[in-house]
């Protein structure tokens, strides 16, 4: 991710803030929508001898994880990137630690 941000950030900066503002926060909900549908991903469950839809949110921790692995990813890249476009050089090293 970090890789990709160093190639497409400095041509981002060539062109309009609008543009910038879609393509981030379409790519952070894209990476944040993708995890929430793998992470539902069988839909349905066998409980009690019957199919059941999973449930977003239950008591006994079986339920849909809403900040999994691939919902941090998106996070992180949203505030990396727009530090990234803010800031500069020693500023960006600095706020990385």
């Amino acid at each position: 991710m970090g890789n990709a941000m160093a190639f497409v950030i400095p041509r981002l900066k060539q062109g309009k803030s609008s543009i910038f503002w879609r393509k981030i926060i379409k790519i952070t909900v894209l990476i944040f929508g993708i995890g929430l549908f793998l992470n539902w991903f069988p839909f349905l469950e066998w409980t009690d001898n019957i199919f059941s839809f999973k449930y977003w949110l239950s008591d006994d921790l079986k339920g849909i994880r809403i900040m999994g692995v691939l919902q941090r990813i998106a996070l992180s890249y949203f505030f990396a990137s727009v530090i990234c476009y803010f800031f500069r050089g020693k500023k960006v090293l600095f706020m990385s630690f």
